[in-house]
């Protein structure tokens, strides 16, 4: 049982920056694609006229 308390907050450390990584490649991938869709329907429009 105090094995298991003592390796609790080096897991916590370890998790807590892997989730933070993880939601910020998400959102970066998020922005990435609104900019993608943003420059795609852009050059539709610059086509049409």
């Amino acid at each position: 049982m105090v094995t298991i308390e003592s390796e609790l907050p080096f897991r916590i450390n370890y998790y807590l920056p892997l989730t933070a990584v993880i939601t910020a490649l998400q959102r970066l991938f998020v922005y990435m694609k609104q900019a993608l869709f943003s420059a795609i329907s852009w050059v539709i429009s610059v086509i049409n006229l």
